[in-house]
């Protein structure tokens, strides 16, 4: 192998390997944002429940308490 072939070797086959992590760790962290997202629609319509029961819930005990 001539010295070329090995300097290009010696660069090229870390930078592949670090740009294959890059892609890597960015769809793990597109993952990790939609579950987020998810898990954060989810909360917001079970506070949402939460306060229509919670609504619910004085407006039958202001009606006993009359």
């Amino acid at each position: 192998m001539t010295l070329e072939i090995q300097t290009a070797l010696t660069v090229g086959i870390p930078t592949l390997a670090v740009l294959i992590s890059i892609l890597v760790d960015d769809a793990r962290l597109g993952s990790l944002n939609r579950r987020i997202r998810e898990m954060r629609s989810h909360l917001d319509h079970r506070f949402d429940d939460l306060e229509g029961t919670l609504r619910s819930d004085f407006r039958h005990l202001e009606e006993r308490l009359r």
